[in-house]
């Protein structure tokens, strides 16, 4: 089983670069091939609980056949600092994840870049940066690939998916019956997609950790930790062990 290097449990707060705005925008017009005027949603998501106050924006660009450009923006404040993390994907038309920019940065104004990481699924290489320098290596591209989360080794408050995470485990989860979860902690894991993906009626939640996050044909929406959705995630996972019996 692959393991994420040793790189990415350094805490490095002092890299002059940063995952800038125009950086991301540039990352998102390389898929410029797609369909001139994609459709664009926008998506607000807001939350206190014990990990801090967090705060994420993404806009959707979905274009006729199916593919989607991701961008988002998480804020994240909690134990008296601040982190942003900037995502920017692309999703293939079955849903899988064809390209991935995920920056973690720390501070306000003119923050510090703490690590980037880089997915190009349709390539199977991954690649990750830091202050340490940058170290890369491949991994199968037959299979759907998502992520969890990448920074939490760096500090509790990091632990939790974003929107953004938990969306494309579920379009990942939708287009192949495994999924290869890529996690700062847990290194990279082949999941069931049964097990990342629970539908109970007409609703759906995809299932990472403890966090059970409802979506809809749209987006992701707020975590879910009402009793309907445990009840709903304990009776998949009990129905997927007496199939694999």
């Amino acid at each position: 089983m692959f393991a994420l290097p040793a790189v990415t449990s350094l805490i490095v707060l002092n890299l002059v670069a940063a995952c800038s705005p125009d950086q991301t925008a540039a990352f998102s017009a390389s898929s410029s091939a797609h369909d001139p005027a994609p459709a664009v949603a926008l998506h607000t998501f807001a939350r206190d609980d014990s990990r801090g106050g967090v705060t994420s924006r993404v806009r959707v660009l979905r274009y006729g056949n199916r593919s989607e450009t991701v961008v988002g923006d998480t804020l994240l404040r909690g134990s008296g600092r601040v982190w942003r993390i900037r995502e920017d994907v692309e999703l293939s038309p079955a849903g899988r994840l064809e390209r991935a920019r995920v920056c973690l940065e720390a501070g306000e104004g003119a923050p510090s870049l703490v690590r980037e990481v880089r997915l190009d699924a349709a390539c199977g290489v991954w690649s990750i940066r830091d202050a340490s320098g940058e170290v890369s290596g491949r991994l199968p591209a037959q299979i759907s690939w998502a992520y969890a989360s990448l920074f939490g080794d760096v500090a509790p408050e990091l632990a939790a998916a974003t929107p953004m995470g938990a969306w494309v485990t579920l379009r990942a989860a939708e287009a192949n019956d495994a999924v290869l979860m890529i996690d700062s902690q847990a290194g990279v894991h082949a999941v069931a997609s049964d097990q990342l993906l629970i539908a109970d009626g007409a609703r759906r939640w995809v299932v990472l950790g403890d966090e059970a996050i409802e979506a809809d044909a749209d987006f992701v929406r707020e975590a879910s930790r009402q009793q309907s959705a445990s009840s709903a995630v304990a009776r998949q996972r009990r129905a997927s062990t007496r199939a694999s019996l």
